[in-house]
C-alpha cells in the first residue's frame, strides 16, 4: 500500500535498455559472489580486512547492495529451476567488490581510501559506497577527488540517522549523495537530508 508510481520506474527504463557491462565498484562488506543472482556479474575484488583477493561477505550488506545494483534478470535458480530472486537496476553491470567493513559492520577510513584508489586502477566507471559516518577523513576526501578526476561517478549513502548532519563520504564534493524515500514518495523518516544531499 502506498502512492502509485512511488518508485524509480525501473521496468520503464528496462524497456529502453538493460544497460551494458559497466564496471561498478561496491565498496562495502564484501559480496557473496556465489549467489545465483550475482555470480555472472562478479568480476573480482579485494578484501582489505583480511588482506587477500577473496572479498567473500561475512556481513550481508554488501551482497544486498550488489543485488540492488546488478542482480541478474530472468535467471533460473532453485530446484525445480524457476525465475526467482531479485532484479538489479542495471542487471548487465559488472561488479568489483572491495571489502572494507568488518563482520560487526565497522569500516576503516584508510581501507575505504585504498579501495577507492584500487577501483580507479581497476577501471571502475561507478563507485558505490553505501556506508559512512560523521567524521571527516582527509585521506578519503583525497581518494574521492582523485576518482572524480579520473572520470568515475561516485555514489554514497546519505545515512540513516534522520538528521541534517553531514555524513561522509556522501557529503564530499563530487559525490552523488543518496537519501531514501518511502512508499508514499516522501523522505523516509530515518533518512538523512539537507542541502548536501
Amino acid at each position: 500500500i502506498g502512492t502509485p508510481d512511488a518508485d524509480i520506474d525501473a521496468p520503464e527504463a528496462w524497456a529502453v535498455s538493460l544497460g551494458g557491462p559497466v564496471r561498478v565498484a561496491v565498496i562495502d562488506s564484501g559480496i557473496d559472489y556465489t549467489h545465483p543472482d550475482l555470480a555472472a556479474n562478479y568480476i573480482g575484488g579485494y578484501d582489505y580486512v583480511s588482506g587477500d583477493r577473496d572479498p567473500m561477505v561475512d556481513h550481508g550488506h554488501g551482497t544486498h547492495v550488489s543485488g540492488t545494483i546488478a542482480a541478474a534478470v530472468n535467471n533460473l535458480t532453485g530446484d525445480p529451476a524457476a525465475e526467482e530472486g531479485v532484479a538489479g537496476v542495471a542487471p548487465n553491470a559488472q561488479i568489483l567488490a572491495y571489502k572494507v567493513c568488518r563482520s560487526d559492520g565497522t569500516c576503516s577510513d584508510f581501507a575505504i581510501a585504498q579501495a577507492i584508489a584500487q577501483a580507479v586502477a581497476d577501471s571502475a566507471k561507478v563507485i558505490n559506497m553505501s556506508l559512512g559516518g560523521p567524521e571527516y577523513s582527509q585521506a578519503m576526501y583525497d581518494a574521492v577527488q582523485d576518482a572524480w578526476n579520473a572520470g568515475a561517478v561516485i555514489v554514497a549513502g546519505a545515512g540513516n540517522n534522520g538528521t541534517t548532519a553531514e555524513f561522509y563520504p556522501a557529503a564530499f564534493p563530487n559525490v552523488i549523495s543518496v537519501a531514501a524515500f518511502d512508499e508514499d514518495h516522501r523522505r523516509a523518516p530515518f533518512s538523512n537530508y539537507g542541502s548536501w544531499v
